[in-house]
């Protein structure tokens, strides 16, 4: 069984133009992600998905990354993420006992120890999908303006979680079926707060930057 990486990067976005390629000390925003995931030591290869690979070939070949051609369609402003994923699949790279983890290359608090406790998680032999959340104690705003909702302490509320999107992980014969990258059973992960930041406008960038720079890996 072997556990592959995917991130699906697009070479335009039309909220903040480059930004998958926006450098953050010498690397772009999705190689500094993809190395923290090598340097977990818990993937077999470290894909990255672009529609056209020539942009990124040098940069991948020097840091031991592989590259997949995504088409056209899947790259287009109204594909879905599993769009991607299923022309993977169908790429013969995979086999159906192995898994794949899409990695989400505009989260870049990644970490080693994420995905070594992603590779317990599917050595337990009991997942079908593994996703990572972040503990939640607040109120949703449906609830509070409810006429029948009555506030409780959050001390006392019970403990609730979000999805984060870092990364998901799954088995291949289970998203063949499904074409969904969660299936039930699902292991989770939990991450840090402040770690779940996902930069999809560049003011989104500006609020974490200070940080990326002191804190990141390479």
């Amino acid at each position: 069984m072997k556990n592959i990486a995917v991130i699906p990067i697009r070479e335009n976005s039309k909220r903040f133009p480059g930004k998958n390629f926006y450098s953050i000390g010498d690397n772009p925003l999705y190689g500094l992600v993809a190395k923290v995931a090598l340097k977990s030591e818990v993937f077999t290869d470290v894909y990255i998905a672009i529609e056209n690979p020539a942009l990124i070939e040098e940069y991948c070949n020097k840091n031991g990354l592989k590259l997949f051609k995504r088409s056209k369609d899947s790259a287009s402003d109204h594909a879905q993420t599993e769009d991607v994923l299923l022309e993977f699949v169908n790429s013969n790279i995979v086999e159906s006992n192995d898994w794949i983890t899409l990695i989400q290359a505009t989260c870049p608090f990644q970490s080693k120890k994420y995905f070594q406790k992603l590779n317990q998680e599917i050595k337990k032999d009991v997942f079908n999908s593994v996703m990572t959340r972040i503990k939640f104690k607040r109120f949703f705003v449906e609830e509070v303006l409810d006429k029948d909702f009555i506030r409780s302490r959050t001390q006392d509320l019970d403990q609730k979680y979000l999805e984060t999107g870092l990364f998901w992980s799954f088995k291949v014969e289970n998203f063949i079926k499904s074409k969904n990258r969660i299936n039930k059973p699902v292991g989770f992960v939990d991450i840090k707060t402040g770690d779940d930041a996902d930069i999809d406008l560049k003011s989104d960038l500006e609020l974490i930057l200070y940080r990326l720079n002191k804190e990141i890996e390479f």
